[in-house]
Protein backbone atom coordinates (compact mmCIF):
# COMPACT_ATOMS: atom_id res chain seq x y z
CA UNK A 1 0.00 0.00 0.00
CA UNK A 2 2.77 2.66 0.83
CA UNK A 3 4.75 1.47 -2.52
CA UNK A 4 1.52 1.99 -4.47
CA UNK A 5 0.90 5.33 -2.61
CA UNK A 6 4.77 6.46 -3.28
CA UNK A 7 4.36 5.53 -6.80
CA UNK A 8 1.44 7.63 -7.46
CA UNK A 9 2.91 10.82 -5.66
CA UNK A 10 5.85 11.21 -7.44
CA UNK A 11 4.77 11.72 -10.88
CA UNK A 12 2.40 13.97 -9.56
CA UNK A 13 4.55 16.13 -8.06
CA UNK A 14 6.80 15.72 -11.81
CA UNK A 15 3.52 17.35 -13.66
CA UNK A 16 3.14 19.91 -11.11
CA UNK A 17 6.42 21.56 -10.99
CA UNK A 18 6.09 21.23 -15.57
CA UNK A 19 2.80 23.31 -14.80
CA UNK A 20 4.34 25.88 -13.00
CA UNK A 21 7.20 26.48 -15.40
CA UNK A 22 5.36 26.51 -18.38
CA UNK A 23 3.13 29.34 -16.41
CA UNK A 24 6.17 31.38 -15.35
CA UNK A 25 7.43 31.69 -18.94
CA UNK A 26 4.12 32.77 -19.99
CA UNK A 27 3.93 35.46 -17.69
CA UNK A 28 7.27 36.49 -18.07
CA UNK A 29 6.42 36.56 -21.89
CA UNK A 30 3.64 39.22 -21.56
CA UNK A 31 5.30 41.45 -19.27
CA UNK A 32 8.45 41.82 -21.41
CA UNK A 33 5.72 42.46 -24.42
CA UNK A 34 4.05 45.48 -22.43
CA UNK A 35 7.36 47.03 -21.92
CA UNK A 36 8.39 47.55 -26.01
CA UNK A 37 7.23 51.35 -26.43
CA UNK A 38 5.50 51.39 -29.51
CA UNK A 39 7.04 53.20 -32.90
CA UNK A 40 5.43 56.63 -33.62
CA UNK A 41 5.43 58.19 -37.27
CA UNK A 42 6.50 62.07 -36.00
CA UNK A 43 6.21 63.40 -39.76
CA UNK A 44 2.79 61.97 -39.77
CA UNK A 45 2.33 63.35 -36.52
CA UNK A 46 3.35 66.97 -37.10
CA UNK A 47 1.37 66.79 -40.42
CA UNK A 48 -1.72 65.78 -38.53
CA UNK A 49 -1.48 68.67 -36.01
CA UNK A 50 -0.57 71.02 -38.34
CA UNK A 51 -3.70 70.09 -40.13
CA UNK A 52 -5.76 70.04 -37.32
CA UNK A 53 -4.58 73.45 -36.22
CA UNK A 54 -5.08 74.78 -39.45
CA UNK A 55 -7.96 72.41 -41.37
CA UNK A 56 -8.11 74.63 -44.63
CA UNK A 57 -4.19 74.26 -45.27
CA UNK A 58 -2.95 71.56 -47.00
CA UNK A 59 1.27 71.03 -47.74
CA UNK A 60 1.78 74.80 -47.11
CA UNK A 61 5.62 75.67 -45.92
CA UNK A 62 5.96 78.26 -43.02
CA UNK A 63 6.29 82.22 -43.93
CA UNK A 64 10.04 82.74 -42.85
CA UNK A 65 10.58 86.25 -40.37
CA UNK A 66 12.46 89.25 -40.91
CA UNK A 67 15.16 88.36 -38.64
CA UNK A 68 15.54 84.90 -40.40
CA UNK A 69 16.03 86.06 -43.66
CA UNK A 70 18.45 88.45 -42.21
CA UNK A 71 20.68 85.72 -40.33
CA UNK A 72 20.82 84.05 -44.05
CA UNK A 73 22.11 86.46 -45.82
CA UNK A 74 26.12 85.68 -46.11
CA UNK A 75 28.15 89.38 -45.65
CA UNK A 76 30.39 89.95 -48.87
CA UNK A 77 32.25 92.90 -50.36
CA UNK A 78 33.03 94.06 -53.82
CA UNK A 79 35.49 96.33 -55.67
CA UNK A 80 33.34 98.74 -58.18
CA UNK A 81 36.59 101.49 -58.41
CA UNK A 82 39.16 101.15 -59.36
CA UNK A 83 38.89 97.55 -60.89
CA UNK A 84 41.57 97.61 -63.77
CA UNK A 85 42.88 100.07 -66.10
CA UNK A 86 42.36 103.35 -64.28
CA UNK A 87 45.31 106.02 -64.08
CA UNK A 88 45.63 108.69 -61.03
CA UNK A 89 47.63 111.47 -60.92
CA UNK A 90 49.75 112.59 -58.38
CA UNK A 91 48.62 114.66 -55.89
CA UNK A 92 44.60 114.46 -56.89
CA UNK A 93 41.27 113.07 -54.94
CA UNK A 94 40.40 109.86 -56.16
CA UNK A 95 36.73 107.96 -54.86
CA UNK A 96 37.62 104.08 -54.16
CA UNK A 97 33.68 102.49 -54.13
CA UNK A 98 32.51 98.56 -53.14
CA UNK A 99 29.41 97.25 -52.89
CA UNK A 100 28.63 94.90 -50.01
CA UNK A 101 25.98 92.51 -48.40
CA UNK A 102 24.83 91.83 -44.91
CA UNK A 103 26.16 93.03 -41.38
CA UNK A 104 29.69 94.64 -41.55
CA UNK A 105 31.83 96.11 -39.41
CA UNK A 106 34.64 99.01 -40.03
CA UNK A 107 36.13 98.36 -44.10
CA UNK A 108 39.95 98.83 -44.38
CA UNK A 109 41.38 100.13 -47.16
CA UNK A 110 45.01 99.33 -48.41
CA UNK A 111 46.71 100.41 -51.54
CA UNK A 112 49.10 97.05 -53.07
CA UNK A 113 51.97 97.52 -54.86
CA UNK A 114 52.77 95.09 -57.33
CA UNK A 115 55.58 93.67 -59.28
CA UNK A 116 55.91 93.12 -63.33
CA UNK A 117 55.62 89.35 -63.04
CA UNK A 118 52.33 90.08 -60.44
CA UNK A 119 53.97 89.72 -57.43
CA UNK A 120 52.75 92.01 -54.42
CA UNK A 121 55.99 93.66 -53.09
CA UNK A 122 53.90 96.17 -50.94
CA UNK A 123 50.73 96.92 -48.80
CA UNK A 124 50.22 100.45 -47.37
CA UNK A 125 46.57 100.94 -45.52
CA UNK A 126 45.62 104.12 -46.61
CA UNK A 127 42.40 104.23 -44.19
CA UNK A 128 39.04 103.53 -42.63
CA UNK A 129 35.51 103.26 -43.48
CA UNK A 130 31.75 102.59 -42.76
CA UNK A 131 30.29 103.41 -45.72
CA UNK A 132 30.56 102.43 -49.64
CA UNK A 133 32.94 104.94 -50.63
CA UNK A 134 36.62 106.18 -49.32
CA UNK A 135 38.07 109.46 -50.47
CA UNK A 136 42.21 108.87 -51.16
CA UNK A 137 44.45 111.80 -52.68
CA UNK A 138 47.25 110.47 -54.32
CA UNK A 139 50.45 111.73 -52.15
CA UNK A 140 53.61 113.21 -54.10
CA UNK A 141 55.95 110.95 -54.34
CA UNK A 142 53.45 107.80 -54.89
CA UNK A 143 54.90 106.88 -57.95
CA UNK A 144 58.85 107.36 -57.61
CA UNK A 145 59.08 105.75 -54.29
CA UNK A 146 56.64 103.13 -54.73
CA UNK A 147 57.46 101.43 -57.69
CA UNK A 148 56.09 100.47 -61.09
CA UNK A 149 53.32 102.89 -61.73
CA UNK A 150 51.30 100.77 -63.66
CA UNK A 151 51.01 98.05 -61.05
CA UNK A 152 48.98 98.67 -58.61
CA UNK A 153 45.72 97.61 -56.83
CA UNK A 154 42.60 98.97 -54.16
CA UNK A 155 42.09 96.13 -51.46
CA UNK A 156 39.36 96.33 -48.77
CA UNK A 157 39.27 94.33 -46.27
CA UNK A 158 37.07 93.11 -42.85
CA UNK A 159 38.73 91.29 -40.62
CA UNK A 160 36.11 89.93 -38.67
CA UNK A 161 31.95 90.50 -38.77
CA UNK A 162 29.15 89.93 -36.41
CA UNK A 163 28.72 85.98 -36.99
CA UNK A 164 32.13 84.83 -38.88
CA UNK A 165 35.16 84.94 -40.19
CA UNK A 166 36.78 87.98 -42.08
CA UNK A 167 35.94 89.23 -46.22
CA UNK A 168 38.01 90.55 -48.74
CA UNK A 169 37.92 91.98 -51.96
CA UNK A 170 40.54 93.14 -54.82
CA UNK A 171 40.57 95.19 -57.82
CA UNK A 172 39.90 93.20 -60.82
CA UNK A 173 43.28 94.22 -62.60
CA UNK A 174 46.46 96.70 -62.17
CA UNK A 175 45.86 100.67 -62.28
CA UNK A 176 48.33 102.99 -62.67
CA UNK A 177 50.22 106.22 -60.56
CA UNK A 178 51.61 108.34 -62.68
CA UNK A 179 53.02 111.98 -62.29
CA UNK A 180 50.49 114.89 -63.08
CA UNK A 181 50.25 116.74 -66.56
CA UNK A 182 52.65 119.21 -66.04
CA UNK A 183 52.56 122.17 -67.99
CA UNK A 184 56.00 123.73 -69.39
CA UNK A 185 56.06 127.14 -67.90
CA UNK A 186 55.85 129.69 -71.00
CA UNK A 187 55.28 133.49 -71.53
CA UNK A 188 53.98 135.35 -74.62
CA UNK A 189 54.44 139.00 -75.22
CA UNK A 190 50.37 140.28 -76.29
CA UNK A 191 51.59 144.08 -76.34
CA UNK A 192 53.22 145.91 -77.77
CA UNK A 193 53.76 143.36 -80.31
CA UNK A 194 53.16 143.97 -83.78
CA UNK A 195 54.33 147.21 -85.27
CA UNK A 196 52.51 149.96 -83.03
CA UNK A 197 53.25 153.51 -82.23
CA UNK A 198 54.16 154.03 -78.86
CA UNK A 199 53.99 158.02 -77.86
CA UNK A 200 56.78 159.04 -75.52
CA UNK A 201 55.25 160.16 -72.09
CA UNK A 202 52.86 159.17 -69.83
CA UNK A 203 51.89 155.38 -69.39
CA UNK A 204 52.08 152.89 -71.77
CA UNK A 205 50.23 149.29 -71.00
CA UNK A 206 52.76 146.46 -71.61
CA UNK A 207 50.64 142.93 -71.71
CA UNK A 208 51.62 139.28 -71.64
CA UNK A 209 50.50 135.58 -70.82
CA UNK A 210 51.63 132.87 -69.50
CA UNK A 211 51.56 129.28 -68.25
CA UNK A 212 53.49 127.91 -65.20
CA UNK A 213 54.56 130.79 -63.55
CA UNK A 214 51.62 131.90 -61.31
CA UNK A 215 53.86 132.28 -58.45
CA UNK A 216 56.92 133.43 -60.26
CA UNK A 217 58.11 136.99 -60.53
CA UNK A 218 59.22 138.63 -64.07
CA UNK A 219 61.66 141.08 -65.82
CA UNK A 220 60.50 143.21 -68.65
CA UNK A 221 63.29 144.58 -70.92
CA UNK A 222 63.18 146.84 -73.89
CA UNK A 223 65.60 145.41 -76.81
CA UNK A 224 67.11 148.45 -78.94
CA UNK A 225 66.70 146.47 -82.67
CA UNK A 226 68.42 149.37 -84.89
CA UNK A 227 71.77 148.92 -82.38
CA UNK A 228 73.87 145.91 -83.33
CA UNK A 229 76.51 145.46 -80.02
CA UNK A 230 78.93 142.98 -81.07
CA UNK A 231 79.75 140.34 -78.79
CA UNK A 232 82.61 141.16 -76.92
CA UNK A 233 82.42 145.02 -77.53
CA UNK A 234 82.97 147.31 -74.43
CA UNK A 235 80.80 149.56 -73.61
CA UNK A 236 78.10 148.60 -76.63
CA UNK A 237 74.33 148.24 -75.23
CA UNK A 238 71.26 147.96 -76.64
CA UNK A 239 69.22 145.85 -74.24
CA UNK A 240 67.93 147.83 -71.42
CA UNK A 241 65.45 146.78 -67.69
CA UNK A 242 62.38 148.46 -67.80
CA UNK A 243 61.28 146.87 -64.86
CA UNK A 244 62.20 143.44 -62.75
CA UNK A 245 60.80 141.34 -59.52
CA UNK A 246 57.71 141.98 -60.93
CA UNK A 247 54.58 139.90 -60.03
CA UNK A 248 53.65 137.78 -63.00
CA UNK A 249 50.08 139.89 -63.22
CA UNK A 250 49.60 139.87 -66.94
CA UNK A 251 50.41 143.72 -67.33
CA UNK A 252 52.69 146.56 -66.26
CA UNK A 253 51.48 149.89 -66.98
CA UNK A 254 55.27 151.42 -68.72
CA UNK A 255 56.42 155.04 -68.01
CA UNK A 256 58.07 155.78 -71.17
CA UNK A 257 59.77 158.81 -69.70
CA UNK A 258 61.26 156.65 -67.30
CA UNK A 259 64.95 156.06 -67.83
CA UNK A 260 66.20 151.94 -67.93
CA UNK A 261 69.05 150.54 -67.10
CA UNK A 262 71.14 148.17 -68.75
CA UNK A 263 71.02 145.77 -65.41
CA UNK A 264 68.95 145.41 -62.29
CA UNK A 265 71.79 147.98 -60.47
CA UNK A 266 73.36 149.01 -63.27
CA UNK A 267 74.19 153.15 -64.16
CA UNK A 268 73.86 153.11 -67.58
CA UNK A 269 70.36 155.05 -68.01
CA UNK A 270 68.87 155.65 -71.48
CA UNK A 271 65.30 156.63 -72.86
CA UNK A 272 63.47 155.95 -75.54
CA UNK A 273 64.54 157.83 -78.67
CA UNK A 274 62.23 158.29 -81.66
CA UNK A 275 62.47 156.66 -84.88
CA UNK A 276 64.25 153.71 -83.40
CA UNK A 277 63.01 149.87 -83.84
CA UNK A 278 62.09 148.14 -80.33
CA UNK A 279 60.98 145.09 -78.78
CA UNK A 280 59.71 144.28 -75.38
CA UNK A 281 61.53 140.96 -74.33
CA UNK A 282 59.99 139.31 -70.85
CA UNK A 283 61.57 136.48 -68.94
CA UNK A 284 60.76 134.84 -66.02
CA UNK A 285 63.45 135.94 -63.77
CA UNK A 286 66.88 133.77 -63.27
CA UNK A 287 65.92 132.12 -66.34
CA UNK A 288 65.66 131.38 -70.07
CA UNK A 289 61.90 131.38 -70.17
CA UNK A 290 61.39 134.42 -72.07
CA UNK A 291 59.46 135.57 -75.30
CA UNK A 292 59.88 138.91 -77.31
CA UNK A 293 57.77 140.99 -79.58
CA UNK A 294 57.15 139.54 -82.94
CA UNK A 295 57.89 143.04 -84.18
CA UNK A 296 59.21 145.81 -84.05
CA UNK A 297 57.73 148.89 -82.45
CA UNK A 298 58.68 152.49 -82.85
CA UNK A 299 57.98 155.62 -80.29
CA UNK A 300 56.97 159.27 -81.49
CA UNK A 301 56.52 162.43 -79.37
CA UNK A 302 53.62 164.24 -80.56
CA UNK A 303 54.32 166.91 -78.32
CA UNK A 304 58.22 167.23 -78.41
CA UNK A 305 59.96 170.28 -77.40
CA UNK A 306 62.47 169.87 -80.48
CA UNK A 307 66.15 170.18 -80.45
CA UNK A 308 67.22 171.91 -83.59
CA UNK A 309 70.50 170.59 -85.39
CA UNK A 310 72.01 173.35 -87.04
CA UNK A 311 75.37 171.25 -88.70
CA UNK A 312 76.21 169.44 -90.46
CA UNK A 313 73.86 170.93 -92.88
CA UNK A 314 71.26 168.97 -95.96
CA UNK A 315 73.56 168.31 -98.39
CA UNK A 316 77.11 169.07 -96.68
CA UNK A 317 80.12 166.69 -97.97
CA UNK A 318 82.14 165.87 -95.06
CA UNK A 319 85.77 164.69 -95.72
CA UNK A 320 87.19 161.49 -93.37
CA UNK A 321 90.13 162.63 -91.00
CA UNK A 322 89.02 166.23 -90.85
CA UNK A 323 87.11 168.02 -87.62
CA UNK A 324 83.68 169.30 -88.03
CA UNK A 325 81.50 171.19 -85.98
CA UNK A 326 77.70 169.63 -84.94
CA UNK A 327 75.70 172.33 -83.10
CA UNK A 328 72.50 172.55 -81.70
CA UNK A 329 70.23 174.48 -80.18
CA UNK A 330 67.22 174.61 -77.69
CA UNK A 331 65.22 175.34 -74.37
CA UNK A 332 67.14 173.15 -71.51
CA UNK A 333 65.48 173.45 -68.43
CA UNK A 334 67.13 171.41 -65.92
CA UNK A 335 70.42 172.72 -66.42
CA UNK A 336 72.30 169.39 -66.86
CA UNK A 337 70.91 167.77 -69.30
CA UNK A 338 73.01 164.86 -71.12
CA UNK A 339 73.29 164.86 -74.62
CA UNK A 340 73.53 161.45 -76.90
CA UNK A 341 74.54 162.56 -80.64
CA UNK A 342 73.32 159.86 -83.15
CA UNK A 343 74.21 159.00 -86.34
CA UNK A 344 71.82 157.87 -89.03
CA UNK A 345 72.78 156.07 -92.03
CA UNK A 346 69.61 156.60 -94.47
CA UNK A 347 70.26 152.69 -95.99
CA UNK A 348 70.60 151.00 -92.78
CA UNK A 349 68.47 149.81 -89.83
CA UNK A 350 71.30 150.70 -87.18
CA UNK A 351 72.85 153.69 -85.82
CA UNK A 352 75.72 154.19 -83.76
CA UNK A 353 76.44 156.65 -81.21
CA UNK A 354 78.91 159.51 -82.18
CA UNK A 355 79.14 160.78 -78.29
CA UNK A 356 77.27 161.37 -75.06
CA UNK A 357 78.17 164.49 -73.45
CA UNK A 358 76.79 166.78 -70.61
CA UNK A 359 75.68 170.15 -71.32
CA UNK A 360 78.45 171.65 -69.87
CA UNK A 361 81.11 169.47 -72.55
CA UNK A 362 78.76 170.53 -75.00
CA UNK A 363 79.85 174.38 -74.47
CA UNK A 364 76.12 175.74 -74.19
CA UNK A 365 76.02 179.83 -74.62
CA UNK A 366 73.01 181.79 -73.73
CA UNK A 367 70.51 181.17 -70.57
CA UNK A 368 67.81 178.56 -72.68
CA UNK A 369 66.65 177.93 -68.56
CA UNK A 370 62.93 178.17 -70.12
CA UNK A 371 60.40 178.44 -73.11
CA UNK A 372 60.03 182.82 -72.64
CA UNK A 373 64.51 182.97 -72.70
CA UNK A 374 66.32 182.86 -75.81
CA UNK A 375 67.28 178.92 -76.51
CA UNK A 376 70.86 177.76 -75.65
CA UNK A 377 73.10 176.88 -78.52
CA UNK A 378 75.97 174.20 -78.07
CA UNK A 379 78.13 172.23 -80.32
CA UNK A 380 80.54 169.37 -79.94
CA UNK A 381 83.63 168.58 -82.33
CA UNK A 382 83.47 165.24 -84.27
CA UNK A 383 86.15 164.05 -86.80
CA UNK A 384 84.80 161.25 -89.42
CA UNK A 385 86.11 158.05 -89.30
CA UNK A 386 84.69 156.30 -92.62
CA UNK A 387 83.23 157.12 -95.88
CA UNK A 388 79.09 157.03 -95.82
CA UNK A 389 76.99 158.36 -98.66
CA UNK A 390 74.07 159.13 -96.88
CA UNK A 391 73.04 159.91 -93.28
CA UNK A 392 71.91 162.60 -90.69
CA UNK A 393 72.58 163.15 -87.12
CA UNK A 394 70.14 163.12 -84.34
CA UNK A 395 70.56 164.84 -80.82
CA UNK A 396 68.75 163.42 -78.23
CA UNK A 397 68.35 164.63 -74.31
CA UNK A 398 68.89 161.70 -72.37
CA UNK A 399 67.12 163.45 -69.41
CA UNK A 400 63.76 164.42 -71.60
CA UNK A 401 62.68 162.07 -74.43
CA UNK A 402 60.74 164.84 -75.60
CA UNK A 403 63.38 166.48 -76.98
CA UNK A 404 65.62 165.46 -79.80
CA UNK A 405 65.77 166.79 -83.44
CA UNK A 406 67.67 165.45 -86.50
CA UNK A 407 69.91 167.71 -89.03
CA UNK A 408 69.54 167.16 -92.72
CA UNK A 409 70.69 164.21 -94.62
CA UNK A 410 74.42 164.79 -95.28
CA UNK A 411 77.19 162.65 -97.04
CA UNK A 412 81.03 161.37 -95.41
CA UNK A 413 83.87 160.66 -98.45
CA UNK A 414 87.09 159.55 -98.40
Amino acid sequence: MKNSQKGFVVPLLVAIIALLVIGGGVYLYENKKAEVPAVVDNTTQQSNQIQQANPQSNNTAPVPTAQNNQSSVKPSITILSPNGGENWKIGQTYTISFAKTGELGAITVRLNRYSDDGVRVGAETIGTTNTNTFSFKVPVGTSETRGNAGRYKIQVIVDKYSSGMGVADESGDYFSITEPNITQPSIKVLSPNDGETIKIGGLNTISWSSTGLDQSTITIKLNDESKSCPAGMVGCQNSYIIAYGLKNTGSYSWDTLARMSGSSTGPNSVVLIPGVKYKIEICKDYTNVCDSSNNYFTVTDPNASLITVLSPSAGSVLRVGQPYQITWSGHFEQGNEVFSINSFPTNSDTYGTIATVSLAQASCTGSGMGHWADPSTCSYTWTPTYPTPSLKIQVFNNYNGNQFGYSGVFSIVQ
